[in-house]
């Protein structure tokens, strides 16, 4: 089967109804065969992944085959993921795209820098993780308020633009309907992207 992975990321003041949707999409997109890239944080990083497991649970799958995820440090938020500088350090490259990517490098302290590099990873991935090509996520499912460039999430959207990767805010919602039209948007750019790498 063909590696297909996506961003699933997000505030940490997402609402609780978009949390349960997120869940729900991340437990879909792996009974498809995606492959979730997100980053332990509170809030919209642990729905994803929480979806994630649910699958696994329910399949007896294995965790590694459905989730990377990226984080600034080792037990990041209690995360036991392996995918963090000090077993993997951040090359060159990653530290460089990082600082230009974001408009106010000079103003993070050095524990933000980290946050912000690691987002680099979400979307292109690790030579650790990926092979030497850069891999790039097929597209980032996000919640931000009012779907504006705001917080940590705003780095991995950068990257994600810089790319021209398709990005899917939940944020635009305002009503439950809208929720369920952005849900069925998902899922007919996964098909399409599963069709297209078949």
């Amino acid at each position: 089967m063909t590696y297909l992975s996506y961003c699933g990321i997000g505030s940490r003041e997402t609402p609780a109804v978009t949390l349960k949707v997120m869940r729900y999409i991340a437990a879909h997109l792996a009974s498809e065969g995606w492959t979730l890239r997100s980053g332990a944080a509170p809030g919209a990083d642990s729905a994803f992944e929480q979806g994630v497991d649910d699958h696994i649970v329910s399949t007896f799958g294995k965790p590694e085959s459905y989730k990377e995820i990226y984080l600034p440090w080792f037990n990041f938020n209690g995360s036991n993921s392996k995918l963090h500088p000090g077993l993997i350090p951040f090359t060159a490259q990653e530290l460089s795209l990082a600082e230009n990517t974001h408009p106010a490098w000079h103003r993070c302290s050095p524990s933000a820098r980290r946050m912000h590099t690691r987002n680099v990873r979400q979307i292109l991935g690790c030579e650790a993780v990926n092979g030497p090509t850069v891999t790039p996520v097929k597209f980032v499912i996000c919640w931000t308020e009012g779907a504006k460039m705001k917080g940590g999430t705003a780095q991995a959207l950068r990257i994600a633009q810089s790319c021209e990767i398709p990005i899917i805010n939940l944020g635009f919602a305002k009503d439950a309907n809208e929720l369920e039209k952005m849900v069925l948007q998902i899922d007919a750019l996964q098909a399409q992207f599963k069709e297209q790498y078949a």
